[in-house]
């Protein structure tokens, strides 16, 4: 690439944030390394590949990444029976994830993942002080260590924060919502910024809507498929163990998450939040617009005005199945035109529009898209949109923003997680 570009030049100045991405998820399972480039196969879904290893993310010039931990649910085991056969390689490493990832309860799960990638973020930060050129990936467990990551400037580190994908991943032996509430706070003190409500299944805190995109379908015996459709029910919102997660979640400064929610439950939020008084808490992390695909899962124009009047952000998740009502391999034009109704459901502002790329979290990117090095090319469409002859649609001060600035300005003045105690 011609680095004197003016969309690299303004790409580069931006701070990038990434709101929702899974560089833990593979490297657990699969033992997938962070530390090199991983070359994506892109002529079908290729679930081994990995899209946000630590020198793409630097290619890409992402300067946070908001990374999520998500402790796989037991129900994938039973509807999805290829993932049963893993425990028939006779691979040490496969056996050791069974029994590390599939049967200690979800909380415990949780942990061994935190620490996984802990591991991996100091071993790598170890190597690169060794390798010009290279930037350190270092953990932000608190708004003051982001801030600190930061002032250090572009050939500074890149900041990671944990976030947690699904409110099972509080619960432990007993699941009980004293036991839930108390694994909250601890992983709040550990640094995790941000909950999930829901994720796949219906959990503790409340219903989701049907996770799996259609091209999973003819993976799921018909049986698991038919009890999946009965136990999703779109009419269902929050628990009252759920309602107490939302309330605690404010009082904390934890970002609540909405994404994978069913819209009575996106609605249960907006309500809670609302009577508490309290702003920049609400995202939905990796989301379309239902305008464009309407599709249970994305945001209706209402609650994205809800969202950015509150504070929040709204991530565009880099995945042409909940973006389009039609297949196409190719995505930047649908991931513009989503952030351009995301703006115009706001009345045009993009003060609350953000990237949630979903990377690495078994999703399928378009093919012009499709891993973490690639975000400098929506830099360059976004500068492409003109809504006259005379004048560009977003200033550079807009795609700044949707880049990275909305992010950064809900974890500074949502993440009631200061300084380390």
């Amino acid at each position: 690439m011609n680095k004197s570009t003016p969309w690299l030049d303004l790409h580069h100045r931006a701070i990038v944030v990434d709101i929702h991405a899974h560089p833990a998820l593979k490297s657990a399972l699969f033992h997938k390394s962070l530390l090199r480039r991983d070359k994506a196969i892109q002529a079908f879904f290729w679930p081994l590949n990995v899209r946000t290893n630590f020198p793409a993310l630097q290619a890409g010039g992402v300067d946070v990444l908001l990374s999520a931990i998500y402790a796989p649910e037991k129900r994938l085991i039973e509807d999805l029976p290829l993932i049963k056969l893993l425990r028939l390689i006779p691979w040490s490493f496969v056996r050791r994830t069974w029994k590390d990832l599939m049967k200690p309860p979800y909380a415990v799960v949780t942990r061994h993942l935190l620490d996984d990638l802990e591991q991996r973020l100091a071993a790598y930060s170890q190597r690169s002080g060794k390798t010009c050129g290279q930037r350190p990936v270092v953990l932000a467990r608190s708004g003051a260590e982001l801030e600190h990551i930061l002032s250090q400037g572009a050939d500074g580190p890149i900041a990671f924060v944990h976030t947690l994908e699904g409110g099972h991943c509080l619960e432990g032996a007993a699941g009980t919502e004293p036991e839930i509430i108390a694994n909250l706070e601890q992983f709040f003190e550990r640094g995790c910024a941000a909950l999930t409500l829901v994720h796949f299944y219906p959990n503790a805190l409340g219903m989701s809507v049907f996770p799996y995109p259609q091209y999973v379908l003819p993976l799921l015996p018909r049986k698991r498929l038919d009890r999946l459709m009965d136990d999703i029910d779109l009419t269902r919102g929050l628990t009252p163990t759920g309602r107490s997660v939302v309330r605690r979640m404010i009082e904390l400064g934890m970002l609540i998450d909405i994404s994978h929610c069913t819209p009575p439950a996106r609605r249960d939020v907006y309500e809670i939040v609302g009577q508490s008084g309290a702003s920049c808490l609400v995202m939905a992390s990796h989301v379309g617009a239902y305008s464009l695909n309407p599709n249970p899962y994305n945001l209706e124009d209402w609650e994205i005005r809800w969202i950015a009047n509150h504070g929040g952000v709204v991530g565009v998740i880099l995945m042409n199945y909940w973006l389009a009502p039609y297949r196409t391999d190719l995505g930047l034009d649908c991931v513009a035109r989503t952030i351009g109704q995301f703006a115009a459901a706001a009345g045009g502002s993009t003060e609350h529009i953000a990237i949630g790329s979903d990377f690495d979290g078994f999703t399928d990117p378009p093919d012009d898209l499709k891993d973490a090095s690639e975000l400098p090319r929506l830099t360059e469409r976004l500068l492409a949109e003109h809504d006259s002859p005379a004048r560009r649609r977003y200033t550079n001060q807009d795609i700044e923003n949707i880049l990275g600035g909305n992010a950064l300005r809900m974890l500074r003045e949502g993440w009631g997680k200061r300084t380390l105690v």
